[in-house]
């Protein structure tokens, strides 16, 4: 477990500087990084809620009806926080969206790696 969880930890981080070097690039304020790295930050959390719940892929295992709802809950509620600008920076959709699928592909791709790296896990 804990070959997994330095790897998610290296993973998440990685990806996560590459999203704030990119918002630097396109000119983002400071105020909008910090917005799109909070939506980053939170569907990252929820999606490894998924991908540690298991030993199977998190697309091949469904989760418990109220794990689904909380998670559902919390990535809605981020995406309606950073679009309309409650209690932080509103951001366009289009950042809102990609932070989501940058979080979806790069679980993926750990979910893959930790699988090809620990078979047994």
């Amino acid at each position: 477990m804990s070959k997994t969880a330095g790897l998610y930890a290296g993973g998440w981080t990685f990806a996560g500087f590459g999203w704030l070097l990119w918002l630097i690039h396109v000119g983002q304020t400071a105020a909008q990084i910090s917005t799109a790295l909070f939506c980053f930050l939170m569907f990252s959390a929820m999606l490894t809620i998924l991908m540690t719940r298991t030993t199977k892929p998190f697309w091949a295992s469904a989760a418990s009806k109220q794990v689904n709802w909380a998670i559902g809950g919390n990535t809605v509620v981020t995406m309606i926080l950073a679009g309309v600008g409650l209690g932080v920076t509103a951001v366009r959709l289009p950042i809102i969206f990609l932070a989501l699928a940058l979080t979806l592909v790069v679980g993926v791709l750990l979910t893959g790696l930790t699988r090809w790296l620990h078979p047994a896990a």
